[in-house]
């Protein structure tokens, strides 16, 4: 396997953030909900969740593989992670219509920002590449989901 230059470990490293994030998040969303009538998008947001937990794990390795090759400024991480924290919207405690609605807008930044690593990755390994795009295939799916429940 190709060793990560700084640039592509610090997108990796922005990624595996912006999950931790995603995980928090939808923790923060959960306890906005209502159990009982709600226990269909608390469902949903227990395996998001649980998704972003999984695609943590697959992308540690290559951190832990680019650890030696520290030294980078971490602009690129330091600008996708402003981007993810600055469109974040927080809406918790207004409902289950806002909280879809917030849901959607996180899982737009999801994708925005898998895409602009996408779109930033340079000579790095094709499996790292083919993990990144089946992780923004399966979070596409999370998606549909999402909207599933907001036209219903």
């Amino acid at each position: 396997m190709k060793t990560l230059s700084d640039k592509d470990a610090e997108l990796i490293h922005a990624l595996i953030m912006i999950n931790n994030d995603r995980i928090e998040s939808y923790t923060q969303m959960i306890t906005a909900l209502n159990s009982e009538k709600d226990a269909d998008l608390i469902s949903l947001l227990e395996k998001l969740g649980q998704q972003s937990q999984q695609f943590k794990s697959q992308l540690a390795p290559f951190i832990d593989q680019a650890s030696d090759n520290k030294g980078g400024s971490h602009t690129l991480r330091g600008k996708l992670y402003t981007k993810w924290t600055e469109q974040q919207i927080r809406m918790y405690n207004e409902g289950r219509e806002s909280v879809l609605l917030a849901c959607r807008k996180e899982e737009e930044l999801v994708k925005s920002v898998y895409t602009e690593v996408l779109n930033n990755v340079e000579g790095i390994d094709e499996k790292i590449v083919e993990m990144i795009q089946s992780q923004l295939k399966i979070q596409r799916v999370a998606r549909e989901a999402l909207e599933d429940l907001l036209n219903t």
